[in-house]
Formats: C-alpha cells, structure tokens, sequence
C-alpha cells in the first residue's frame, strides 16, 4: 500500500480524477497522479463480488471463482506461421477468422480472442475487424481488446445484438476484455477510456499487471510484485468507483526482461513463479485471479516450446487460477495452427491431471485381484473392458505406440500432426457452421464503426 500511498499512480482521465477527489484523495493536477488511501483500496475490495459468471453464446456457464481453470486463446500476435509455407509472415484478416473456427472447435479453449493482428486492415480499423471475426466464427465467450472508448462502446453494441439486448449481456455476459495498466503506474487515455466503457456497463474484464522486471519494473522479483500489486489495487479502485459491484478478475502476465539479449523471457521458470504469487494475492484478497500460462520463447513447436508451454501451464494450474491466458510463441509475438493445437493438448493433460482418481470399492477391484491372483494378466478381464476408458487421459495426437508402429504411419513429427489436426479442425468446422444468430445485426454495427473510426483516423 505505500506505494499507493507514497508515490501514487497516473490517471489520464479527468472524470476518473473527479472521482477520486470526491474519495478525498491527494491528487496532483498537473501531473495526473493521485495518491489512493489504503481505506478506499480495502472499500473497493469489499464491494467485488468474489464470484461471477461468464457465458457462451450456447449459453454455456462459466463460474469464474468457483475452483475450474479457463482456458483464453492467444491475443494479438504480430506474426503467424504461414499454413502453406510454415515460414513467418505478419497476421492477417483471414487467419483471425481461421483461429476462431480452430478454437470454436477445440475441447480445452473455452475463451476466444483475436489470435493475431489483422495487418491487412487499416490500423484504425483493425480491432474491430478482428473482433468481428471472432464474433461470429465461434460461439464460445469472446475476449474483445479495445484500444480506445470507441472501440469499447462498438463491442458493448456487438455484444448486445449477440446477447439481443444489453440488459442480458449484462446478466449473461457473453464478452468480456482484459484492461493492462502502463508499468510503471501508469493509466493512459486510452485505457481510462475502456475501462470507463466496460465498469460502467458493468461489465467483466480482467486488471492485468503486465510490467517487464528490470526494465518496465524493479529487476527483483518481490519488487516487481509490489509494483504489479499496486498497479491493479489502483484500477479496482478505479472500476468500483465508476461502477460499485463491476466483476473484476486480478490478473497478471509479468516477464523477466533477459538483460543479455534485451527481450523478455516469456519461456523462464520465473514467468511461473510470477503466475503463482498473482494467484496468492488474488486468494488473499478473495477475489478470482487470471494468470498466464502456455508461454514459451521458442519460435518453432520444437522441444523448447513444449518444456516451457507444458512449464508455464502446469505452474499456473497448480497455483489455483480461474483464467489462463495462452502467451503463444517467440514471447507473445507469433502464434501458429499447430502450436494452439498442442496447447489444447497439454490443457487436457491438465485438466486429467486436476480430476484425480475414484477410490471405491469397484476402483480398488479385490475382486478382479483375487481372481486373476499372482503371475496374471488383467488383459482379458471385464473389469479392464468396463474401465479402461474412465482413468487414464488417451491423446489422438501423441506417440504412444512402438517405434514401426509410428513408423508405419509414416513416423509423422508432432509439429506435423498437430498441423494436420488443425486443417481438419478448420474444415469441419467449415462444413457444420450455421448461419450464426446477428451476423446482419453485427455487419451493420461494424459498417458503423467503419465510419467512425475512419474519420477519427482521418
């Protein structure tokens, strides 16, 4: 709290500033910086609800808060492995859409957002299209990511034609974002202007801490958590000002920033000690937690990638997080069909490994023991017939046979099969879409947005 208390954060909202006035707090003008009291920082903890509800468009439920893990897709990468070529070229329109009909159709991502960067629009157009783009190619809970007011305000419509009125998206929200501060303590315009958007429809979204540690933050680990932890106080602070009872997820994706090649290090064990302690701050304010997880600095889907993904994602489910986010390849800046792919295998890992085993009278099986007795096989058994399928996690992607098995299945590499699985994905998905409820509805939003926003640029 000293650091809330002592050094402040900047606010470049004025309204935001009003508010905060009202609460009595020291605030500097000209420099944008208020300094937040401990006492309004234990108030505005008090009135988040500890527990909330997400929601598909099949309106299936999400109780964010209640113990399961959710997965959300890869956001924003620069850069894609190319389907055809396999070599890295920049995101594209086609490729959001794409990702979206993957995810649409995958066990483990139950979120989706924007995948990569459309560079094919014209940058005041390109969140918007691509949000577009994940709205109406998968039903499952979008992640919107607006970078001004504008954007904000044209995805609450989107929403609402989705939900059909924004009465019932805010009871069933079906989008939701994630609202990063500017490390250090810093709120720009833009993100003022976002949140204001989403807490005063009171709307979810997630306060993300993001800061790189030894460069956007202090280079010690405890450090960068002070900071971090000041940082999303303060845009709580901020949402339950603006909106009393507004869902907020506490959220962090901290990177160690590597000194030696002036990149942050998405792939260290470091990013999983981070997701861990965002968690326990979460607990020790009673309110759910958002970490990162499938991180890597790897470039390909080689053996790098899946020690750091497998690494990261097991570190931030053991630690007890409500949302995971996937952090893609080469540092959360190139994604590729296969990489999501074996992202989704390692969830399912997960999610095999949270659910435990049934211990029971039938599980223990005595009775299958002391019939087969010493020197047996269980083989032939109907104990194994009736149960082989309940205990044990069985991959359609993973190797698990004998070597000239592999090999009489053409000895194909799993980057390969995952990619195969993933084209398969897309066209099934292709050939089962139905014509989604709004896409007319959503077009003429987006055509709207399409004038605004160009005339701003303009």
């Amino acid at each position: 709290m000293r650091i809330l208390e002592e050094v402040g954060v900047k606010i470049d909202d004025e309204r935001i500033l009003a508010l905060f006035e009202k609460e009595s707090c020291e605030i500097d003008h000209t420099k944008r910086v208020v300094r937040v009291a401990e006492s309004l920082i234990e108030k505005s903890l008090r009135k988040l609800p500890q527990t909330f509800n997400l929601y598909s468009r099949r309106s299936d439920e999400m109780k964010i808060g209640g113990g399961d893990l959710y997965f959300v897709s890869a956001i924003d990468n620069s850069h894609i492995l190319d389907r055809e070529t396999h070599q890295r070229r920049i995101g594209r329109l086609n490729d959001v859409a794409d990702i979206a009909k993957l995810m649409d159709e995958l066990a483990y991502h139950h979120m989706c957002a924007p995948a990569v960067i459309a560079h094919d629009i014209p940058p005041a157009l390109r969140v918007v299209y691509a949000a577009f783009e994940v709205m109406r190619n998968t039903e499952k809970h979008c992640i919107v990511c607006p970078t001004s007011g504008a954007e904000a305000r044209y995805f609450v419509r989107m929403g609402a034609v989705l939900a059909e009125s924004e009465q019932a998206l805010q009871e069933k929200p079906i989008i939701s974002t994630g609202i990063a501060s500017t490390s250090p303590l810093t709120f720009p315009k833009s993100t003022c202007e976002v949140l204001w958007e989403f807490a005063g429809k009171r709307l979810p979204f997630v306060a993300i801490h993001a800061s790189m540690a030894g460069a956007t933050s202090p280079v010690t680990m405890a450090g960068t958590m002070a900071l971090a932890n000041a940082e999303s106080l303060a845009e709580i602070a901020m949402s339950q000002l603006i909106s009393e009872g507004t869902p907020v997820v506490y959220g962090g994706a901290i990177t160690p920033f590597d000194m030696r090649y002036g990149w942050p290090s998405y792939g260290a064990i470091e990013y999983g000690m981070f997701s861990i302690a965002t968690a326990q701050m979460a607990r020790f304010y009673k309110i759910p937690s958002y970490g990162a997880g499938g991180a890597t600095s790897a470039n390909l889907s080689d053996a790098q990638c899946g020690y750091e993904k497998m690494g990261s994602s097991m570190l931030a489910y053991l630690a007890g997080h409500d949302m995971m986010c996937d952090a893609s390849l080469n540092a959360n800046g190139l994604t590729s069909l296969d990489s999501i792919v074996i992202q989704d295998e390692i969830l399912g890992m997960l999610a095999r490994f949270g659910a435990g085993f049934q211990v029971n009278a039938e599980t223990k099986a005595f009775d299958v023991v002391k019939k087969v007795g010493p020197g047996g096989d269980f083989l032939g058994e109907k104990h194994t017939r009736d149960n082989f399928r309940t205990d044990f996690y069985y991959s359609d992607l993973s190797s698990r046979s004998s070597y000239e098995a592999w090999l009489s299945r053409k000895g194909m590499a799993l980057d390969e099969a995952a990619q195969n699985k993933a084209e398969q994905l897309i066209k099934q998905h292709e050939h089962d879409e139905p014509q989604r409820a709004g896409s007319t509805q959503l077009l003429q939003v987006l055509e709207e947005a399409k004038r605004e926003l160009t005339s701003f640029a303009s």
